[in-house]
């Protein structure tokens, strides 16, 4: 077996974290559908990898299959920090 090669992620492996996403959600039992990440805002978010927002991540992939991602995403707009002078 060789080992999985790794690759940054881009806006099109939006159908990867869709799919990861859902592993995330139903890590102890199935409760959510691939429909529920897909429609429900608080899941969906997940699935959108924004590079120009600091998003970035990796999927692995085995015989071109991928075999698993992480990744990390800013989930709210960044703010602006104000000093006092």
């Amino acid at each position: 077996m060789t080992n999985p090669a790794l690759r940054h992620l881009t806006p099109a492996d939006a159908p990867l974290l869709r799919i990861a996403t859902l592993g995330n959600i139903n890590w102890d039992e199935e409760r959510f559908s691939l429909s529920d990440v897909v429609e429900r805002a608080e899941f969906a978010h997940y699935t959108h990898l924004d590079p120009e927002r600091g998003d970035f991540g990796f999927a692995a992939e085995q015989n071109g299959r991928p075999v698993g991602a992480a990744w990390a995403i800013f989930s709210c707009p960044p703010t602006t920090l104000a000093t006092a002078s």
